[in-house]
């Protein structure tokens, strides 16, 4: 499944096999945006391309304080 997956411009043909060619595997396949949609479909994903909410808009700021204090941890330690 890939679940809730942004997807930019594909301007190399060999980015485009890559995403299509990977996507064809997946049980679902679901992004955050009409625009991404649009680029996979152009990518040639044969297949239903769902729109669906942001999860981390879903998030309540517990979680978030807790990503950024994990974010920052792995800076200050380099992994």
């Amino acid at each position: 499944m890939a679940y809730a997956v942004s997807a930019g411009p594909q301007e190399e043909s060999s980015a485009r096999d890559l995403v299509r060619d990977t996507l064809v595997g997946c049980a679902a396949v679901m992004v955050r945006d009409r625009v991404a949609q649009q680029v996979l479909e152009e990518a040639g994903v044969q297949r239903e391309i769902q729109v669906t909410p942001n999860p981390g808009l879903l998030l309540e700021e517990e979680p978030w304080t807790r990503i950024r204090s994990i974010a920052r941890d792995s800076i200050r330690t380099g992994s």
